[in-house]
């Protein structure tokens, strides 16, 4: 497998050929699931930025001090 092309190909075979063999219900597809389910599932709150971003300054021992928690930088 000299190029990316070829492992990708593969890859997805193998993968489509497990799935195929350990799918926890074949009557449907994926997306047939997700309609079925959509009803039930609960409603997304507000949008999550995951992370705050602020500038700090670093130690010598190279930890930075956000809140009472340290934490270790390169």
């Amino acid at each position: 497998m000299a190029r990316f092309e070829e492992l990708n190909a593969w890859l997805g075979e193998r993968c489509r050929a497990l799935w195929a063999r350990c799918a926890p219900n074949q009557e449907f597809s994926v997306l047939e699931m997700l309609e079925q389910e959509r009803p039930e599932l609960m409603p997304m709150p507000s949008v999550f930025d995951g992370y705050v971003e602020r500038s700090a300054k670093v130690s010598s021992t190279c930890l930075v001090a956000v809140e009472r928690n340290r934490y270790s930088v390169p």
